[in-house]
Parts: C-alpha cells; sequence; structure tokens
C-alpha cells in the first residue's frame, strides 16, 4: 500500500470511515430479521459470490471488457433485506469473493466499503421514497423508487471508484468519472 498515491491512501480511509458511519448511523432504523430474512440473504450473498467469481468478459479492441453482474444483485440484496442487512450481505459476500480471488488488501477494502456503502444508501434512498407496503414492482411510485435508488447506486459507486483509482492511472477524478459515467448515459 505504501506506493499507491496518497491520494487514493486517504480516500480509502474516508471511504473506510464514511461507510462505518452510514452503517452506526443505519443500525436503529431496522427491522428484526426473520428466518426468511436469513436465508434470502444466505442467497443472494452466494448469488453475488459466483456472479464475482464467475467474471464476464467481452474482447474489445481497446483490451477485455469486465462486467460485473454482482452489483446489480447488490442492489436488490438492499431493496429486498433493507439497507443494513441487504449492504451487510453484500460486504460480506464480496469480501468472500476477494479472499477466494486472492486479491490484494487495498482492492478488498475498497471493494467492500465501496459496495456496501452504495448499497446502504441506495436502500435507504428506496425505502425513504417508496411505499412500503408495495414491492417494488408493485406501483409507479415504487418503480420510480428503484430508479432513482439505481442512479444512487451508480452515481456513487462510480464517483467513489473514480476518486479513489485517477490518482492510480494519473488521471484527474472528474475526468474519469465522466469516463465511466459514459455507458450510462449512453444506454439511457
Amino acid at each position: 500500500m505504501g506506493g499507491l498515491p496518497f491520494a487514493t491512501r486517504a480516500g480509502t480511509a474516508v471511504l473506510v470511515i464514511v461507510t462505518v458511519g452510514a452503517f452506526l448511523v443505519s443500525l436503529g432504523s431496522e427491522p428484526s430479521v426473520s428466518e426468511r430474512d436469513l436465508v434470502v440473504a444466505a442467497m443472494l450473498g452466494a448469488m453475488i459470490a459466483l456472479a464475482e467469481i464467475f467474471v464476464v468478459s467481452f474482447p474489445h479492441s481497446a483490451g477485455t471488457f469486465h462486467l460485473s453482474v454482482g452489483s446489480p444483485i447488490a442492489l436488490a440484496a438492499g431493496l429486498t433485506l433493507g439497507p443494513v442487512l441487504g449492504a451487510t450481505v453484500v460486504m460480506l459476500a464480496i469480501l468472500f469473493e476477494s479472499v477466494y480471488g486472492h486479491r490484494a488488501p487495498i482492492k478488498t477494502i475498497v471493494n467492500v466499503a465501496t459496495l456496501g456503502l452504495v448499497t446502504l444508501l441506495a436502500a435507504l434512498a428506496y425505502r425513504w421514497l417508496a411505499d412500503g407496503d408495495l414491492t417494488p414492482l408493485g406501483g409507479v411510485r415504487n418503480m420510480a423508487s428503484v430508479v432513482a435508488a439505481s442512479l444512487v447506486f451508480t452515481l456513487v459507486n462510480a464517483s467513489v471508484l473514480s476518486a479513489i483509482v485517477a490518482p492510480i492511472a494519473g488521471m484527474h477524478p472528474l475526468r474519469m468519472l465522466r469516463t465511466n459515467l459514459s455507458g450510462v448515459y449512453v444506454q439511457m
């Protein structure tokens, strides 16, 4: 970690502190966990870990394009299980995948904290906007809430990763963010 730019090390420290703080603030808002929730949590955690282990990649003239299939499942975990339990499941699944894949400690820390934070924030946004008596597809308001939660997930994820990875790549974080988001607005 000593060879990494100071901005990357500082950004990682801030990310971990913000993630822990967000969890601590959100802990009181979680309802009790049922046996069904634990079964669903185990299934979603396994799905995320397996999706990340079996990487989906596409060859491209500029190199290989790797696609994270675990991210949509992470968002689903937050919407299904609630912010804290969903984000905890995501963090444990990413930690498992990182240990399995022998990732560098800094990459593991960044991945676990980032995906935990974005899942927590997206699920909190959904909970704040949606009608809690309906499923995510149970009405127009809830479907719009899913879109809003997806935007929170995508924008925070891209912003955090740009701030931490850009110094390593020798880029300005805003340039990297613009590059990362270009695929999002092209598809919209």
